[in-house]
This record gives structure tokens, C-alpha cells and sequence, in this order.
């Protein structure tokens, strides 16, 4: 039954306690010391902006509001100066602790808890004491918050391993096979009566083998099998009919939310209390915080009137220190005690594995001979947990219950060499390596999510064909919500081929393909045109700037939910759109090769996955090939290029700033002694070494057949011309408008290397090219003439930082490289452009190209004129210093810049009109200001200012007599 995805190293499972304690003592050390090293490296080498892109900090942030709540904190709302704007996508979630600093210094002021994030507008900040370092700052104030690491969870981790080590549990000694497991028994157990009467006959099974084990039961709970069901009902039974005391604990606050709000449902609901910072819960779970159930106590009012009483001593600097040192110890005795009761008395207690800790609260029901209260602990999700967290509460009980699914995420590893040591390993995957699985491991195998299509891949892959759909959802579908819509279960958009590569980005950098993204823009575009909600659907990529790059594409549809593998997992929506990225020359799929994400992302959809991706990439892991495969035989394929034309018509988006794109061509020199550096850093490492190598001759191999390609092009277009001029009866040859801009300048070239008339004609999509013979008339000779170095003079000012930087004999590779190649159309449409644009046209004429000039001259002239501004009579040197003009294309100094100035007036008031008439919201710049609606009693108050003044004004004119008039 056990997943097949996962091999555990063989020395990990046969062990002995203290060779596990000392192993994992130093992986722990040997994370947190990444962690650490990182946040100083990103917070000392990288701006505030780097931080942003890398998900880890928010910046540019006001304060919105302030207010005390959550149980005497303080709670601050940050979000960004306007309101439309939203937060960039990050990796901060509720619960984490972040710093805050101010302005551009990343100088930490003060820490807070995340409570949580509104629709991605603002963040709220849970502080627990007095914030005057915030408070100080007025409101337009920006203020910027960083993620921090959490010193707490890994003294915990070290504590719990050091006292495993001395501890002589029966538990442990079961859990490290030291002691054989107790069969199950079936004295108390023969009849259950169920509280939830839709259970089938898997969870039922389940919840039985649970109840009668001694010592450990394992729960596989593979997507959408209802999982947490069988765990409420486990609880329940436990409580309600055998009088058990129970511990629910989960690796994260969203894990232990679940269970609460499952429990609350039920009828012990005044039986439980969760532990933890209250912020760290859902806000509606906030009542059932042991800080919440304090407050409601009677003994919480004497220790309140105890600590105001404490403090009025303080405030008045007493002398009566011995008075003031009974009252702090009564009052910690009375505050224990309140704890101690309420623990005592529910009957469930929720916690996180870190906050389940001996040295927090649960330390108040320790009795004497060192033992907790619980006879049975229960985690959740303990596949997602590094078995030294689950220490920390298994010593709290004597029978242990793991829920979860180690064919989905594993645990969060930041060091990749703790990973590799076996941190990553959590004691579910463990145990049942360990033991048999019929011994201690039931499975869930009927699902309640999912159309049959779209679990089968996962069954098979993961679950070894187990996995079966319910009746009710095997062959639900999108023609259930809408009827007429006629979406298949899995659509895959193909970009192979289509020429839509992912951003040549720094290998630390996150990845994103902005073609990608406009896809999905077109494609849930159309959802909603065919009647979807937005609430339906979600995007999921495997990185965070592609969720960004979505985000803001998606920014007309707030309620979409667009997030990272892991911000889905425990979700799910009827509509999942994935893209996948990764579409580059080397087929390197990155960490897409993580198996599990990929089951995580596709088992999130019920009735609807579509897929876009690069087959000709991601196909060169063989689990996403399995994927693709399944897609080809169950589902429909479009192809990427029928979206191209959609895709012109979309406004050009915004990248994140700051993001560092590599060079796109390393001479030979550069190569070997980057390979040279590289052999060195991989010295004893032979895997290294190779990928290194295999990596430089792919890119080699790669440079050559690009080289052999041009050869090939350039020959079959000279072919093609030779032709044509020994045609005596043709006087026009027309190539077509799909050229790409590199052979389009080959045409050219070629064309003037025969001396034949050559020109482009039409606009966009449409522009082709002509070549005509020469005709006999001397005079057209002279202007077809001056038209060619025109049009050759256009091709060297668009491609001109490439020639520069490449030299003349590079020429050919910089400009296969290019987009495309900008270039004259006919004589009338040149005459309007020199008309409207005179120093530029007089600049052209100046340069006097001609078939027979050196490359090298016309270049230095092209270079003389691109480094002038081009606004009329204007001299000025913009190497240095210069913009260029988004709509006409041309560079000018900062004093001629604005489109205002040198006649793009007109455009850039059409552009801005029809960005406000396509969202719809009229923005800051825009020719309304932005005002906050006045209170009722101000504007009566301004109202009737107003009135006595036009009435003042009123008095003191003097009425004019006819003769004045």
C-alpha cells in the first residue's frame, strides 16, 4: 500500500534512539544555521526590493489602522498607499513573525505575529506590547515587514530529542522497535455506534483499527478522502463513548484550524480549547483560544484586579517591596492555576507540535510522577512534519494516532544536505518503512473530489491503482454548473514550438513565463464570459513570480485565487489552471522534478484541470511525461499558437523590478574558465562534475546547430534570388509577412548585394517585402538607391546596441536574437514620418549609406546620431542620461523626454484614456483627485461656513444705478 514514490535510506529505519537523537541533533543545527545564514545574506547583500521578489518581505507599506484587540494586544493594518493596488505575491502566512522597519533602512523596530491577510489589499500585525516605536510615525509613514525566523521552534526541536534520549517511555521504545507492538484488542470495541452516518466502509475500517490498537495507528489519507472526517469521528468516539482525554496536535495552524472548526460542528464543542497565539487561528476560531476561555473565567477578574493592583505600586515606586513580592507570587500562583483548571476540565486540546511543548502551558497538568493527562495524541497531517517535532508531544500520552499522505508535500527542509541526510523523512514515512502494513496502516480509498479522469493519473502513479472515485463525483463536470459549456475533465495547452520561452533569469531567482500568464488571462477570460464564477477558479505555479506575474494580469478578477503548490494544499476548487513555466533550450525542469507538488497540484481540481505547459521540456522528467500522456489520451489539446493573436491585443504588463536576467552570450573564454571554476568547486563530488559538463556541451551543441540553422536560411533565401533574376519574365518577387526579423534582414542584405530595389511593405502582422529589378531609367535607379540605405540605415539604429556590443563579424547571431526588425514601409509613409520628425530624417540623410560604404562607418555614424537627442535643434549628448519615448520610439534628453514635448502629446492622452476606460477606476494622475468621503458632521460644519461667508460676500456688494451700468 505504501507510496511508491518515496525510497527511505535503508540506515534510517533500523536504529537505535541514540543514534537517531545525536544524527538528527546535528541536521537540526545544520537547518536552522542555513536559515539563519540566509536571512543575514539576503537582509546584508540584497535591497529591500531583491527581498520582495524573493517572496520574504513587503515593502512601501502605510499604516491603515490602529486598535487594540485580541485579548489586550495591539493590532496594526498595513497596506499599500492606494486602493487598488495589492500586495505582491510572498511566502508570508498567518502565524509567521515579522519585523518591521521604516523607510529604506531594513533596520527591525519591532516584531509582530501575522493575524492575517485581507484579499491580498492589507496585513494585519498582532503586537504584544506597546508599539511607540510605530506610533511615533505619521500616517503617510512606509513602513516595510520582513519575515524572520523563529529561534523558539528550534530550541523546542532540541529539547524534545535530548529528552527522548533519557526518557524510558513504552511508546518510544514500540516507535524505534525495541519493544514488539501489542496485538489490537477486541474486548471494548465489538459494537460502535457511529455519530456520522455517511462514513464508507474504508473510513469506518479506519476508525475501528484506531480504537483497538495499544500503542500506534497510522490513517493514509490520499486526496479528498476525507481524512479529518475520519480523525472528527475518531475523536469523538474516544471522548463521547470511551471518556478518553485526547491531544490534537498538527505540524501548522492552518492543520489544527481544520480540526478545530470540524469539532465545533459537533456536539463537544465546550469540550475543547486550542492553544497558541490567538493570532496564529482563523478570527472566528478566536473564542474557542485558551486566551479567550481565560477571559471568560471567573478567577481571570481577581487576577486582573491583582495585576492593576501590582501596577498602582509600581506607579507610586512603593517601598514595600515584600508587599510587592507576595502579590507577584499569588498572582502567578492564580494565573497557573486558572490555566491548570481549564486544561483539567476539556476534555480535547488543540495545539501545534511546537506549542505542545513541555515548556509551555501544558506544563501547569504535569503531575507528580511526571506524566500528562492524555491518553491518546493525535497528528494530523504528520507527513508534513519532521519526526523531531512529533517527539515534542508524543511523550504527552501513551497511544498515538498519525493522519496524513506521504505522497504529498514533505516536510520543509531550507538546508538541501539535512535534506539529503534524512531531516525530510517524517515518522509516518518511517513507521511504515519499519513495519508492516497491515500491522499498524489502514487507507482510505474512496475519494469524494474528484472526476475519475482526473484521479486516475494520480491513483496510478501514487497509489498503486487503489483509489477509487465516488458514484456521486466519478463523472461530474463543468456541463453540471453551465449547462452547453462543453469542457472536457483535462485540457492541455501546448506552448511546444510556439516559441514561448520562460525568462532567462539568474538561477537564484524565482522563474516566470509571461506568455504563460497571458494565456491564463485569455483563458479565464473566457471562463467567465461562459458564466464561471470567479470563486470557482484557482491558479496554481510551481513558482512565486509566476503567481505574480498572474496576479497582475488577474487584477480585474480579486476574487480568483491565485497561489504557490503549497498555499493550495488542504484546497480545493472546481477549476484549477496550472502552469507549469519551465519552457527553455536545455529541458531543465528545476524542481518540478518533486514528484509530490505535482500530486498536490493536479488533486486539487473536482471538475476541471487545464494544463499549460512545454511538453518538449517538462516531458524530460518521466513522472510529468506519465502526466502529459494521460492528458493526450483522456483530454483535449490546443495548441499555444492559437492563442497568439489574443495575446497581441493585450496591454503590456509590468515585470517586478529588479529582476536579473543573464547574459545572452558568454564567449568561449568565459566558458572554460567558468567550467574551470566549477570543476574545481565539484573536486570529490563525480555527480557535480558531470552536470556541469553535460550542461556546457548541451550548450554548445545547441550554439552550433543555431549556426548551421542561419547558414541554411541565408543559403535558401540567395537560392531563391539567383532564381529570381535569371526569371526574365518576372520583375517582382514577394516574400511573405511570417519571416522572422533575422531573415527578414537577410532579404535585405542579400537583395542590395545584387543591387535590386528592396522594400518593406504593409503594417504589423501584414508587412512583407518586395524585390524588384532595377529599372533602366537612371533617375529611379538613384531613388531606389537612396530608399535601400534608408531602409539598411532603419535596421542598424534598431539593432544597434547588439552590433556594438557583438562587433561586425557577430552581426548574424545578435540579430536572430531580436524581436523584430524595424523598418520603412513605402516613399509616402517615409516622406510623413521625415515630415513630422526633421531632425531625425536629416540625421538619416547625412549618414549617405551606399552598397559599397565600410560597415564599420556607418555604424559609427548610426551611433553618432542615436547618442544626439532627437527633439529639433537639440544637441544634447544622451549616453549618459536619456528616455526613450514609448510611442515614437526615439531616445531624447531629460528636458525633451515627455511625449508633451516633442509632439507624442496626443498619444499618451489616448493611452491613458484607454487604460481608465478598461478598468473601469479612475486612479491617482488620472484628473480626479482621490478624497476620502467627509463625516456628516464635518461637511455640515464646512456647509455652513460656506453659506456665511457667501452671505458676507452678499452684503458688501453695492447695487449699481443705470448710470454706473
Amino acid at each position: 500500500m505504501h507510496c511508491v514514490c518515496l525510497t527511505i535510506d535503508e540506515k534510517m529505519t533500523d536504529t537505535s534512539v541514540d543514534q537517531f537523537v545525536s544524527h538528527h541533533l546535528k541536521l537540526i543545527d545544520l537547518d536552522h544555521n542555513e536559515e539563519i545564514n540566509q536571512n543575514k545574506s539576503y537582509q546584508q547583500k540584497l535591497s529591500l526590493i531583491d527581498l520582495q521578489n524573493r517572496g520574504i518581505c513587503l515593502i512601501k507599506l502605510c499604516k491603515q489602522s490602529l486598535r487594540t484587540g485580541l485579548y489586550g494586544r495591539t493590532v496594526v493594518t498595513f497596506g499599500p498607499m492606494w486602493s487598488s493596488q495589492e500586495l505582491p505575491s510572498n511566502t508570508i502566512s498567518n502565524g509567521d513573525i515579522v519585523g518591521v522597519s521604516v523607510g529604506k533602512d531594513s533596520l527591525i523596530i519591532a516584531s509582530g505575529v501575522v493575524l492575517k491577510i485581507i484579499d491580498t489589499k492589507s496585513i494585519d500585525v498582532a503586537f504584544d506590547r506597546d508599539i511607540n516605536e510605530i506610533n511615533e510615525y505619521e500616517d503617510n509613514q512606509r513602513f516595510n515587514l520582513i519575515k524572520l525566523s523563529n529561534d523558539v521552534t528550534h530550541r523546542r526541536l532540541k529539547t524534545s530529542l535530548n529528552e527522548l534520549n533519557k526518557s524510558c517511555h513504552h511508546l518510544k521504545n514500540v516507535l524505534f522497535g525495541e519493544t514488539t507492538i501489542t496485538d489490537s484488542s477486541d474486548e471494548v470495541y465489538n459494537e460502535i455506534n457511529y455519530f456520522n452516518s455517511n462514513l464508507n466502509a474504508s473510513q469506518k475500517d479506519s476508525i475501528e483499527f484506531a480504537l483497538k490498537q495499544k500503542e500506534v495507528a497510522i490513517i493514509h489519507g490520499p486526496p479528498g478522502t476525507g481524512k479529518t472526517t475520519v480523525l472528527i469521528e475518531f475523536i469523538m468516539q474516544c471522548v463521547c463513548n470511551y471518556g478518553l482525554k485526547v491531544l490534537a496536535t498538527g505540524p501548522s495552524n492552518v492543520s489544527v484550524d481544520n480540526l478545530v472548526e470540524k469539532l465545533i460542528q459537533t456536539n463537544i464543542e465546550r469540550d475543547i480549547v486550542r492553544l497558541g497565539h490567538p493570532g496564529r487561528s482563523v478570527s472566528h476560531l478566536h473564542k474557542y483560544s485558551l486566551d479567550a476561555v481565560i477571559g471568560q473565567s471567573d478567577d481571570y477578574k481577581i487576577v486582573c484586579d491583582m495585576r492593576e493592583e501590582l501596577q498602582e505600586l509600581v506607579t507610586k515606586r512603593s517601598n514595600s517591596y515584600n508587599e510587592m513580592k507576595i502579590l507577584r507570587k499569588d498572582l502567578k500562583q492564580r494565573e497557573r492555576k486558572v490555566i491548570k483548571q481549564i486544561l483539567e476540565k476539556k476534555k480535547v486540546v488543540l495545539t501545534t507540535l511546537t506549542t505542545g511543548s513541555p515548556d509551555g502551558v501544558l506544563r501547569n497538568i504535569l503531575n507528580s510522577d511526571g506524566f500528562y493527562p492524555f491518553d491518546v495524541i493525535v497528528i494530523d497531517e504528520c507527513s508534513q512534519a519532521i519526526e523531531a517535532s512529533a517527539w515534542i508531544v508524543l511523550n504527552c500520552g501513551h497511544k498515538c494516532v498519525l493522519a496524513g499522505d506521504h505522497c504529498q508535500l514533505p516536510p520543509t527542509i531550507i538546508s538541501e544536505k539535512a535534506a539529503n541526510g534524512g531531516l525530510n523523512i517524517s515518522l509516518m514515512e518511517r513507521l511504515i518503512k519499519q513495519f508492516n502494513d497491515k500491522q499498524i496502516v489502514r487507507m482510505l480509498d474512496i475519494q469524494y473530489r474528484m472526476n475519475d479522469k482526473i484521479m486516475n493519473w494520480s491513483s496510478e502513479q501514487f497509489y498503486n491503482n487503489k483509489l477509487k472515485a465516488n458514484q456521486l463525483v466519478k463523472d461530474h463536470n463543468l456541463n453540471d454548473l453551465i449547462k452547453a459549456s462543453n469542457i472536457p475533465p483535462l485540457v492541455l495547452i501546448d506552448t511546444a514550438g510556439c516559441d514561448m520561452n520562460e525568462l532567462d533569469l539568474e538561477d537564484e531567482e524565482s522563474k516566470g513565463n509571461e506568455y504563460e500568464a497571458d494565456i491564463v488571462l485569455i483563458y479565464v477570460k473566457r471562463l467567465i464570459q461562459i458564466g464561471f464564477s470567479q470563486t470557482s477558479i484557482g491558479i496554481i505555479s510551481p513558482y512565486n513570480l509566476q503567481v505574480q506575474l498572474i496576479r497582475t494580469r488577474l487584477h480585474e478578477y480579486p476574487k480568483i485565487e491565485i497561489k504557490s503548490v503549497d498555499g493550495f494544499q488542504g484546497r480545493e476548487k472546481e477549476i484549477i489552471i496550472l502552469s507549469f513555466v519551465r519552457s527553455n533550450d536545455l529541458q531543465d525542469i528545476g524542481f518540478l522534478s518533486e514528484r509530490r507538488r505535482i500530486n498536490v497540484a493536479i488533486t486539487r481540481a473536482k471538475r476541471h484541470v487545464t494544463l499549460i505547459c512545454d511538453s518538449d521540456t517538462v516531458c524530460n522528467d518521466s513522472t510529468i511525461k506519465s502526466l502529459i500522456d494521460h492528458f493526450h489520451e483522456n483530454g483535449d489539446i490546443i495548441c499555444a499558437q492559437e492563442f497568439k493573436s489574443e495575446m497581441q491585443n493585450i496591454t503590456q504588463f509590468s515585470r517586478p523590478l529588479n529582476l536579473r536576467f543573464k547574459t545572452n552570450e558568454i564567449n568561449k573564454s568565459n566558458q572554460k574558465s567558468i567550467q574551470k571554476q566549477n570543476s574545481k568547486q565539484s573536486i570529490g563530488n563525480k555527480k557535480n562534475e558531470k552536470s556541469i559538463i553535460t550542461s556546457n556541451v548541451k550548450s554548445i551543441i545547441q550554439t552550433n546547430i543555431n549556426e548551421k540553422l542561419d547558414e541554411k536560411r541565408e543559403s535558401e533565401i540567395e537560392m531563391k534570388i539567383q532564381l529570381f533574376i535569371s526569371d526574365k519574365s518576372s520583375n517582382e518577387l514577394s516574400f511573405p509577412s511570417h519571416l522572422s526579423s533575422y531573415e527578414r534582414l537577410l532579404v535585405h542584405k542579400i537583395a542590395e548585394t545584387f543591387q535590386l530595389i528592396h522594400e518593406s511593405v504593409g503594417e504589423g502582422n501584414e508587412r512583407y517585402i518586395i524585390v524588384k529589378k532595377k529599372l533602366s531609367n537612371k533617375s529611379l535607379n538613384k531613388e531606389h538607391k537612396t530608399e535601400k540605405s534608408i531602409v539598411v540605415a532603419d535596421q542598424l539604429n534598431c539593432d544597434l546596441n547588439a552590433t556594438i556590443a557583438s562587433g561586425s563579424s557577430e552581426q548574424k547571431n545578435n540579430w536572430i536574437k531580436k524581436d523584430s526588425v524595424k523598418s520603412k514601409t513605402t516613399n509616402n509613409e517615409s516622406e510623413k514620418k521625415a515630415k513630422k520628425n526633421n531632425k531625425s530624417s536629416d540625421l538619416k540623410k547625412n549618414i549617405n549609406l551606399s552598397a559599397d560604404d565600410d560597415l564599420d562607418q556607418m555604424i559609427a555614424k548610426v551611433k553618432l546620431a542615436d547618442n544626439t537627442c532627437n527633439y529639433l535643434n537639440c544637441k544634447t549628448n544622451i549616453v549618459v542620461l536619456g528616455q526613450k519615448c514609448q510611442f515614437c520610439g526615439h531616445r531624447f534628453c531629460l528636458k525633451h523626454a515627455m511625449p508633451e514635448i516633442h509632439g507624442c502629446g496626443d498619444k499618451i492622452r489616448d493611452f491613458v484614456r484607454s487604460n481608465t476606460r478598461k478598468d473601469g477606476i479612475v486612479y491617482p494622475g488620472s484628473g480626479v483627485i482621490q478624497r476620502k468621503p467627509l463625516d456628516s458632521h464635518k461637511r455640515q460644519y464646512l456647509e455652513k461656513k460656506l453659506n456665511d461667508k457667501l452671505n458676507e460676500k452678499s452684503k458688501e456688494r453695492k447695487t449699481k444705478t443705470k448710470s454706473e451700468k
